[in-house]
């Protein structure tokens, strides 16, 4: 039996990821998934991969309604939770406890209770974004970056990192960060089985961002760019999009020459999958010191739809476009080289063929080969720390 618990996700944050482990523990492994999460997060799954055990958490939103009285609230909840989850991996036996995700804050208190009461089995921990923090001084104790690096600081007795991607990890060593039984995989995701873009019939280039829209995203940079094309989108000659939930910072930056969802929340996965099917080109303007510890899910759901992308020269992008034939990816310097680069679009279309420009992509980061990767050195990580 495996323990699998959340400790962030809601709704369908993460989705992609979380289903690859929960199919590879059920269906490779063979074994029995007792599975934690929030209530809609686990309804999310349950359409995808039968569990059986399922323990759902409240959402906080059904407690609070601002911003901050529910960050408060799930921090606090997650107390409890991580006690939960630890205690019933450590009465069931399980094989191993896996943690999915959790909040920049909770990490300090998953590797406490960790030390307090010791879950009987090796853990295995995600790292998401809250890596990201590790790369800029934060000293303001109120926001999640503070908090963190110190979360590292603390020693547990078999514990296992898992990071999407090798650069990752590499990134991290030369910080100086201990990454001895780190493992080190690709972001897996089911890509289906298309080589080229949607054809369309209308000539209006509909330009999107995807996935979480926030402003250290760098989507208030895709709201300016959009009002430096006010006449061609007069005109129907573009049009801008968004397509994913939208942080309340960003309201200061609408404008009425994009297009915002007219609900709040994410997207339902067919209703996500179609609004992406509907773009043309789709826009990563993220700042340039991002992803240097992390990976986005929403970069491959743009390859998995073959949608050519202009993007901010990023590491992760640098790094990314070594698999990419031909110019699917454009990497831009600063919103001015996005501006040409979009307006050369504009006028004279997307540049190039899109057919099998990211195979390399698919292969290498497909279920199968990830799976493989993760499970070689899984037991590499376990075997080596047996042996000591």
């Amino acid at each position: 039996m495996i323990t699998v618990v959340d400790l962030y996700a809601s709704d369908l944050m993460h989705l992609e990821i979380n289903l690859f482990f929960l199919r590879l523990y059920r269906d490779q492994l063979c074994e029995e998934i007792h599975l934690f999460a929030e209530r809609r997060h686990l309804e999310a799954i349950a359409k995808t991969v039968a569990i059986g055990n399922l323990h759902p958490f409240s959402s906080v939103r059904a407690v609070a309604q601002w911003h901050a009285p529910r960050v408060l609230i799930r921090e606090l909840l997650t107390i409890f939770r991580v006690f939960r989850a630890v205690w019933h991996a450590r009465r069931n036996g399980s094989r191993f406890l896996h943690v999915l995700c959790a909040s920049h804050f909770a990490h300090i208190i998953l590797r406490i209770v960790l030390r307090v009461l010791p879950a009987g089995c090796p853990v295995i921990l995600n790292l998401h974004s809250e890596l990201e923090s590790l790369t800029r001084k934060e000293n303001k104790w109120w926001r999640p970056g503070y908090w963190f690096p110190y979360s590292l600081r603390i020693p547990v007795n078999r514990l296992y990192i898992v990071v999407l991607g090798s650069n990752i990890k590499a990134e991290a060593e030369r910080r100086g960060i201990h990454t001895t039984g780190w493992i080190a995989i690709e972001h897996p995701y089911t890509f289906p089985e298309r080589d080229d873009a949607r054809v369309k019939e209308s000539k209006t280039l509909v330009v999107g961002a995807i996935g979480a829209a926030s402003t250290t995203r760098g989507t208030d940079e895709f709201f300016s760019l959009a009002d430096r094309f006010e006449h061609e989108i007069s005109l129907g000659q573009v049009r801008f999009t968004i397509i994913g939930k939208i942080h309340p910072s960003l309201r200061k930056h609408f404008t009425r020459h994009v297009d915002i969802p007219d609900f709040v929340g994410f997207y339902d996965k067919e209703q996500y999958d179609q609004a992406i099917d509907d773009l043309d080109v789709i826009l990563f303007l993220s700042p340039r010191d991002s992803y240097q510890l992390t990976a986005s899910g929403s970069i491959f759901d743009a390859i998995a739809h073959n949608k050519p992308i202009i993007a901010y020269e990023t590491a992760y992008f640098k790094w990314l476009r070594r698999l990419v034939t031909g110019d699917a990816i454009s990497l831009v310097r600063d919103l001015d080289d996005a501006e040409r680069t979009l307006r050369e679009w504009v006028e004279h279309g997307v540049p190039g063929s899109l057919h099998n420009a990211y195979r390399s992509i698919k292969v290498t980061h497909s279920i199968a080969t990830v799976a493989n990767m993760y499970l070689k050195q899984l037991e590499d990580n376990l075997e080596a720390r047996s042996g000591g």
